[in-house]
C-alpha cells in the first residue's frame, strides 16, 4: 500500500468513526443562573492554585429546584482563564459531566445520585499558560445543574460564571 492510500484509508476511518460525536450532548435549556429565591446561587465559590500547573475549583449550584430532587452540580463547560497578559488556557469548550453523573443518573426520579455541593475539582494545564506572578486571573466556566435526559441530549439549567483570583 503507497503512503497514497494508506493516508486515505486512515483519514476514512477516522471520519467513519467520528460521526454523530460532534454534536454536543449536553444543552442549556435555561442560562439565566434559574434558582429559588431562598436558594443559594450557582457561583464558583474558590480557586486554588496548585504545584506542578494544577488549578483546584470549588463549585456550588442551587440545592433545590423541584422539592424531590436535591440537586449538585452535575457538568462544567467553556472552562478557561486567562491574566490579560498572554497566559490563558481553555480547559472545555462543551459541557462534560462532574461530580459522579453521567446519562444514566442525571434524573434523580430514576435514579438517587446525589452528587456533591458544592463540589471541588482539579483540573491540569499546559506550564507554558501559567499566569504571570502577581497577576489577577479571571477563571470562568458555566456550571449546568437540575438536567433530565430526553430525546437523546441531556437539558440543564445553566449558568455562566466568573471569579477573579491572584495568582501567587
Amino acid at each position: 500500500m503507497n503512503l497514497k492510500h494508506f493516508t486515505f484509508v486512515t483519514l476514512l476511518v477516522c471520519f467513519l468513526f467520528s460521526r454523530g460525536k460532534c454534536k454536543q450532548h449536553i444543552i442549556s435549556i435555561n442560562s439565566h443562573c434559574c434558582h429559588a429565591p431562598y436558594d443559594q446561587l450557582p457561583k464558583i465559590l474558590e480557586a486554588k492554585w496548585l504545584p506542578n500547573s494544577q488549578l483546584s475549583v470549588l463549585i456550588q449550584s442551587p440545592r433545590f429546584l423541584i422539592l424531590k430532587c436535591p440537586n449538585s452540580p452535575m457538568a462544567v463547560g467553556h472552562f478557561t482563564f486567562d491574566d490579560k497578559h498572554g497566559h490563558r488556557n481553555r480547559f472545555s469548550h462543551h459541557p462534560g459531566y462532574v461530580n459522579g453523573f453521567n446519562d444514566d443518573n442525571v434524573w434523580c426520579i430514576n435514579n438517587y445520585h446525589i452528587g456533591d455541593n458544592p463540589y471541588n475539582f482539579i483540573v491540569s494545564y499546559d506550564p507554558n499558560n501559567t499566569p504571570a506572578q502577581g497577576s489577577t486571573v479571571i477563571i470562568a466556566l458555566s456550571i449546568y445543574y437540575f438536567c433530565y435526559h430526553h430525546d437523546g441530549q441531556t437539558k440543564c439549567n445553566s449558568c455562566d460564571v466568573s471569579l477573579e483570583v491572584g495568582y501567587p
